[in-house]
């Protein structure tokens, strides 16, 4: 069996190829074989188990498993990391492509270095907790600074720097895109490929509209021989079997959640920057709430500035993760709708960044970032 370990933003998968792996229907028990697979200790280790073969509705299919051996309706970076998989080894032709999860299809764009924004050029997962520091300590970042400077001046620091940028560029090849395509025609090649190259790191996914924002409150539960357990922070009572977030100062055990889908289930907590995030506190009994009968992915959200916010994420079947794809949408998402950020954001994840925006016309959600491979092997 042989198979690939990629990542995107420090969220990691092992990849099985149906193609080199006996086909669709090769691997029987695939849940058994995530949880075998995806052990830290006794197995590879990673977030998760990636299947790609044809599809029906596209032309490839995603099959994503978390490490408990569950399926998983969607997965942003792992759908970003099969991407990379598809184009790497030759897979189409096409820089734009489809892949499907469980009847679902979604775009994929890979992108040239012109194209990547610069609020990801400087993402080295391997430097994440220096990183992940940096971008909590006080005071502005340099990112920051020049938005406002390209935002005093009425265009948004992606829009004039991407313009300088690829003003720049075309001056420099001295020709368009429409000329470059006819000269890799009259080669025999392709002008997609020749572009890109045999590799590509950043990758762009449309992953639609996201479902409509339910906000609910959760009543505390109490379970039994639980008594007299408390804890700090978001008045959470080790006694509830749901938790317990008062910030108006009121009595009796209550969160506020913002639920919404991006293909899965998500419900996001938006904190103070003050706030404790009490992940591996919350996370759990949050997923494992009776509101959500399939369980859920839990997003804590710290807003820093109309265009940056801090996000960590407890994944469904998985626990705390390095980065979550469409968590970091989910998150995003519930920002714009209640105002408190610009339509395109960067996410800062302990694994790294990514960028979230919103188109205005199809209110579809559109999610950038790298994508990595690590090693290849055979079991």
């Amino acid at each position: 069996m042989y198979f690939t370990k990629l990542q995107g933003c420090g969220n990691d998968y092992i990849l099985l190829d149906g193609r080199k792996n006996g086909g669709r229907n090769a691997t029987e028990n695939r849940g058994e074989l995530a949880r075998l697979l995806c052990d830290r200790h006794y197995g590879i280790g990673a977030d998760g188990l990636l299947f790609v073969q044809p599809g029906k509705k596209a032309p490839f299919e995603m099959e994503m498993y978390n490490p408990d051996g569950s399926r998983a309706e969607m997965c942003g970076n792992g759908i970003r990391c099969v991407g990379k998989y598809i184009w790497d080894n030759g897979l189409t032709k096409e820089r734009e492509f489809e892949v499907e999860s469980l009847g679902v299809v979604r775009s994929l764009r890979m992108l040239d270095d012109r194209e990547v924004p610069e609020t990801l050029r400087e993402d080295r997962t391997r430097e994440r907790g220096e990183f992940w520091e940096r971008q909590q300590g006080e005071g502005r970042s340099e990112e920051e600074q020049c938005g406002e400077e390209c935002q005093g001046e009425g265009r948004s620091e992606e829009g004039q720097c991407g313009e300088e940028y690829q003003r720049k560029e075309c001056c420099e090849k001295g020709q368009n895109e429409k000329q470059e395509r006819k000269e890799w025609k009259r080669a025999g090649g392709t002008w997609e490929r020749n572009r890109l190259g045999k590799k590509v790191r950043y990758i762009q996914v449309d992953m639609g509209a996201p479902g409509e924002i339910r906000e609910i409150r959760i009543e505390g539960e109490h379970d039994a021989g639980m008594e007299g357990k408390e804890r700090t922070g978001l008045s959470w009572r080790e006694g509830d079997s749901m938790s317990c977030c008062q910030r108006d100062g009121g009595t009796g055990g209550r969160i506020l959640i913002s639920c919404v889908s991006m293909g899965n289930p998500h419900a996001v907590l938006l904190l103070s920057e003050e706030e404790d995030w009490q992940v591996e506190t919350l996370g759990p009994l949050i997923e494992k709430a009776k509101a959500f009968p399939d369980r859920t992915n839990v997003e804590f959200v710290k807003v820093l500035g109309r265009n940056r916010i801090a996000l960590r994420v407890w994944e469904r079947g998985v626990g705390e993760t390095l980065a979550c794809g469409t968590g970091a949408c989910a998150a995003a998402v519930v920002c714009m709708q209640k105002g408190l950020t610009d339509e395109k954001i960067t996410v800062t994840l302990l694994g790294g960044r990514l960028l979230v925006s919103r188109e205005a016309s199809t209110g579809h959600v559109l999610l950038t970032g790298p994508a990595e491979t690590v090693f290849e092997g055979k079991l």
